[in-house]
């Protein structure tokens, strides 16, 4: 994700369309991915440092999309309750 981004920063004449058609996914799989750039930093680099696959399922596509279209003042806090509920069932990293 982050590297379709840096891509589109470089290149203004690519779009999400073709990159999503070059990776085999959807425009709405786009849409959602892009929109995944809402989160907060500190969110974003916990999410990209993961590695279990446990841990990586926990947050769901569809968590992350609720906490990123909160309104901007909400998202850290939101973003720390889906990782305490991860934490609290054991799955930390």
């Amino acid at each position: 994700m982050f590297d379709w981004q840096r891509r589109l920063d470089e290149d203004k004449v690519l779009t999400k369309v073709q990159i999503g058609e070059k990776e085999g996914l959807s425009k709405a799989r786009m849409t959602q991915m892009f929109y995944l750039l809402h989160l907060p930093k500190d969110a974003q680099d916990y999410l990209a440092d993961l590695t279990a696959p446990a841990i990586i399922m926990a947050f769901s596509v569809r968590q992350l999309m609720d906490v990123a279209q909160s309104p901007a003042s909400e998202r850290a806090e939101a973003f720390q309750r889906m990782r305490a509920d991860c934490e609290r069932h054991g799955l930390s990293s």
